[in-house]
């Protein structure tokens, strides 16, 4: 397997779009009707899922075993670059919208595999800093579904 850096060139790809019908293979259509928000992104948290095991010990033993439990997505959060001359950011992940975020960490090849959250905004919140940094904003994101995890990223794509 070739290691490869995510930041690469046109090597990771993520994008916020309004709905996707069928989360296990997003269509290119439903794709380009969002936004790219690549080039914006500066910092990532969250977009995680796990699972918490449920111990499981028993008289027999004093080792404690674990059963799979409950699956859960981490607090989730994208910090963009915030742009002097447009708010389209701002309005598109606006509090209370709903949609999917679709990441590809394979150059947007056709049929690798990709990611779809369905989220939520918590709505953009200004991030204030006195020293020489870039201005910056964060939008919070709940986790409406379980996410899909091998998803397969489409021809097409144009953002």
């Amino acid at each position: 397997m070739a290691r490869y850096f995510r930041r690469n060139d046109g090597q990771s790809f993520w994008a916020f779009v309004p709905a996707v019908a069928n989360p296990a293979a997003p269509t290119a259509a439903e794709i380009n009707a969002g936004i790219n928000l690549t080039a914006r992104i500066c910092d990532i948290s969250g977009f995680t899922y796990k699972n918490k095991p449920i111990e499981s010990p028993d008289l027999s033993t004093a080792f404690v075993a674990s059963i799979p439990g409950e699956d859960t997505a981490d607090d989730s959060a994208l910090t963009f670059y915030d742009d002097a001359t447009s708010t389209a950011l701002w309005t598109a992940l606006a509090k209370n919208t709903g949609g999917y975020i679709v990441i590809s960490n394979y150059a947007k090849g056709t049929g690798t595999k990709c990611r779809t959250w369905h989220v939520v905004s918590t709505g953009p919140n200004d991030e204030f800093k006195l020293d020489a940094t870039a201005a910056k904003f964060m939008v919070g994101f709940s986790v409406a579904d379980r996410p899909n995890l091998d998803a397969v990223f489409p021809s097409g794509v144009t953002i």
